[in-house]
């Protein structure tokens, strides 16, 4: 008797140390599960994270080059304004010596024809 009391009782401590082993394994297992997700998820953010900045970068790049073919745009625009008005310039400067030219060719016309007078009538 004192043999199947030790023996059970023997038995029942087996199966409570493997009921114990059990749980921890469970337990370590459904942490091991709980550190895979974990990780995924930690994963998956620095993921979408970086998703997010290069999206970022891509949207700044554009904007820059956005800005910087605004910028060419605009100096095309003043060069072309500047050279106008250059050329309105010369084209005034032209004109001004044509003007200039001839005043001095109906000068010099009406000169020679008070000339022509005088010559006359001193011939006379």
């Amino acid at each position: 008797k004192k043999n199947k009391k030790k023996r059970k009782k023997r038995e029942q401590e087996k199966d409570m140390y493997r009921g114990k082993v059990k749980t921890q394994n469970e337990i370590l297992e459904e942490e091991k599960k709980m550190q895979i997700l974990r990780k995924i998820e930690d994963t998956e953010q620095t993921v979408e994270h970086h998703k997010l900045i290069q999206e970022q970068k891509r949207r700044e790049k554009a904007e820059l080059e956005a800005m910087k073919r605004g910028d060419r745009q605009e100096t095309v625009k003043r060069i072309n304004k500047m050279n106008e008005y250059q050329k309105e310039k010369v084209l005034e400067r032209i004109e001004a010596e044509n003007e200039k030219a001839m005043r001095v060719k109906m000068q010099k016309e009406a000169l020679l024809e008070t000339r022509r007078k005088l010559r006359k009538e001193i011939d006379m």
